[in-house]
């Protein structure tokens, strides 16, 4: 009887351990919501406890990412602090000291910027070797700014984000100057090696990433001009070898181009938010993993759209975030109408197939493309690019918007609204920051997520070099789309379908697609 009792005791002891197991290992029921916290980094090193059970969190390299960013730097900012939001996204407490860096550098030049860091002020990356702790699921903020400093922003009545009495987990001390809110880059390393200047993109420098890659951001200026696009970020490997950037090279990332819609600014802020609502969620582009966030309209009670810290504990999120309303369809964005500027207010899903969505007319002399929905459902241009010129300028589409079924946007170019079109309904204030002629050689193109062309228009050899050089000029009609898909001049029906062509484009012709 007692050897039947010890095998049962046995028995009984080998369950209760097996359960303990399990409940340890185990996460909480239901979707998650806070990004994914068990994948590797992109150094191969493990981005979960040990098996040892309870090895030091400094003996680990964390996933750490970058959460939030926003770089306001005088009176006119719309919040009183520059800051980089960090999010340990692990399960375990990681100890920053002697081990990673957060590194900051401006693309803007011209020495006339004075007291702001630029190419010519501060040629190098600036390092800031962090200290502290980050607790799991919790975030780190840095004050980009020490209190004092020129950095801070001011509380003038564009300053509705008040971070004046946050409490900050670390000072960046190293900047001398106003750090500029207008074509940055932002770099996460789990090391504390100064980048050589010579890294221009740390997620893609001579094809692989940087020793102790973790995270980036690089941002362009919401200025069409005067600013340089930015030249790092995390994004799409280009392929295509006509898609050139501003000094005629290769692009090798596909990164934000410098908007006046979509562009960094000292009243925007870029949060770590999926198009589905998920914050800290990443897949390495930065075109899709952030939301841009308004400050002078956005919800200041929405927790997804503020800065946190240590201090606001682990982050939770059982459902998902709402997003920003985007700049086209913020309040102090509206059409003549009165109507909201935006399509759609909510976010949407991203289809695999865009090949209902055709350039339809475009025009030089009203400055204006048109594109139009020829399918059966709704089409979210989320993430998707109407570009002039191989990145001459372009505008890409953010969370929400989106065109219906059977209906017509129109982009202006140049802010150019010529009488008429502030009223039109296919006009919801979505703009690109060039203009466009029609006594011009052009190349527009209708780009996908993935960086795949969805339709083209190519009047010349398709270089996108504006030549006006034997160019035959008809200053009354448009570009339009013909039934059969061809191109011809036509009388101008912004929003509407296209009239019959009246005539040939002749001198230089077109094409539909890269030469």
């Amino acid at each position: 009887m007692f050897k039947k009792l010890s095998i049962l005791l046995s028995m009984l002891f080998a369950l209760a351990f097996f359960a303990v197991s399990c409940s340890s290992d185990s996460s909480s029921g239901g979707e998650n919501y806070d990004g994914d916290s068990s994948s590797s980094n992109p150094n191969g090193d493990a981005g979960s406890s040990s098996s040892e059970g309870g090895s030091s969190s400094s003996q680990q390299t964390a996933g750490l990412k970058i959460g939030f960013v926003y770089f306001g730097t005088d009176a006119q900012s719309a919040g009183t602090n520059a800051f980089v939001e960090i999010y340990n996204p692990e399960n375990f407490e990681v100890t920053l000291d002697g081990k990673y860096s957060l590194q900051y550098k401006s693309i803007q030049t011209g020495a006339t910027i004075g007291q702001y860091v630029t190419q010519e002020t501060t040629p190098d990356w600036l390092k800031l070797d962090l200290v502290g702790t980050i607790p799991a699921k919790t975030s780190f903020l840095v004050n980009m700014g020490a209190s004092g400093s020129e950095n801070d922003g001011g509380l003038t009545t564009n300053g509705r984000l008040d971070l004046s009495g946050k409490v900050f987990d670390q000072e960046f001390t190293e900047a001398a100057s106003k750090l500029h809110n207008k074509g940055v880059k932002v770099v996460l390393l789990s090391n504390q090696n100064l980048l050589s200047n010579d890294v221009k993109n740390p997620f893609y420098h001579n094809g692989a990433r940087v020793p102790g890659y973790l995270d980036m951001i690089g941002l362009s200026g919401n200025d069409a001009t005067g600013y340089p696009d930015i030249d790092g970020c995390e994004g799409s490997v280009n392929n295509d070898a006509a898609l050139l950037d501003e000094n005629g090279e290769m692009i090798k990332v596909i990164c934000m181009k410098k908007d006046t819609q979509n562009g960094q600014s000292k009243q925007k802020g870029f949060a770590r938010i999926s198009q589905t609502g998920t914050k800290y969620a990443d897949t390495d582009n930065n075109l899709v993993d952030f939301v841009m966030v308004d400050f002078r309209v956005s919800d200041m009670e929405n927790a997804c759209l503020l800065p946190r810290g240590k201090a606001d504990g682990a982050w939770s999120q059982p459902s998902p975030c709402v997003l920003p309303t985007p700049p086209s369809s913020s309040s102090s964005s509206t059409n003549a109408t009165g109507g909201s500027s935006s399509s759609s207010l909510e976010a949407c899903t991203p289809p695999s197939d865009y090949s209902d969505l055709v350039l339809n007319e475009i025009s030089g002399n009203n400055k204006y493309v048109e594109i139009y929905n020829s399918g059966a459902t709704d089409i979210c241009l989320t993430g998707v690019k109407l570009d002039r010129n191989n990145g001459g300028s372009s505008w890409t589409g953010r969370a929400g918007d989106a065109i219906p079924a059977g209906e017509y946007r129109i982009f202006l170019f140049n802010s150019f609204t010529p009488a008429g079109l502030e009223t039109n309904p296919a006009y919801v204030g979505w703009t690109v920051g060039s203009g466009i002629s029609s006594g011009q050689t052009l190349r527009i193109a209708l780009i996908a997520p993935d960086n795949s062309i969805i339709d083209l228009f190519i009047r010349g050899d398709g270089t996108g070099t504006g030549s006006s050089t034997g160019v035959t000029q008809d200053t009354d009609n448009t570009y339009s789309r013909m039934p059969d898909d061809t191109w011809a001049y036509a009388v101008a029906t912004p929003g509407a379908e296209n009239e019959a062509g009246t005539g040939n484009i002749e001198n230089p012709g077109y094409l539909t697609a890269d030469p």
